[in-house]
């Protein structure tokens, strides 16, 4: 099911990072990502984020997608997660969005960066089951391989 809504958070996940990741669950790290977006919002409330979009015909789904001005993927892969899924995540994402954002446990780091482009930001998980926070490895950069025809695919959604 696909959850929209436009960001309005006051809320932050800036607990101190603990050793210990294994107890960090994927919503307390889509609340650190929205803490995230919010932050970074010039114009407070027009972001639109979206739960779990499916792209190109539903060949993958991502886990959060922000509009605001560019289209800009958030691909979450905890310590609970495998990698298996990302090389077709990335082939998709790719096609689609401006950025992409692989925000992962500290486990599936080294082997994602010989999977994904170098456009690709990539955020550390740190936290336990209390909150999170996201520290940046690499920054993401602007993606010059938009397709087109995969972009227009997604106007007949209502979002």
């Amino acid at each position: 099911m696909t959850c929209v809504h436009r960001v309005r958070v006051a809320f932050s996940f800036q607990r101190a990072p603990t050793a210990h990741n294994a107890a960090v669950r994927e919503a307390t790290v889509r609340a650190a990502v929205h803490a995230r977006l919010a932050a970074g919002d010039a114009h407070p409330g027009e972001t639109l984020v979206i739960h779990e979009l499916a792209l190109c015909q539903a060949k993958a789904r991502v886990d959060v997608a922000a509009v605001n001005g560019l289209l800009v993927g958030w691909e979450i892969k905890t310590r609970r997660d495998t990698l298996a899924r990302l090389p077709r995540q990335q082939e998709v994402y790719s096609r689609v969005f401006d950025r992409v954002w692989l925000v992962a446990d500290e486990r599936h780091i080294g082997p994602a960066l010989h999977m994904i482009p170098d456009w690709w930001g990539v955020m550390r998980i740190r936290g336990d089951l209390d909150g999170c926070r996201l520290v940046i490895v690499r920054p993401s950069r602007l993606n010059r391989g938009v397709d087109a025809s995969s972009l227009v695919r997604l106007l007949w959604r209502d979002e």
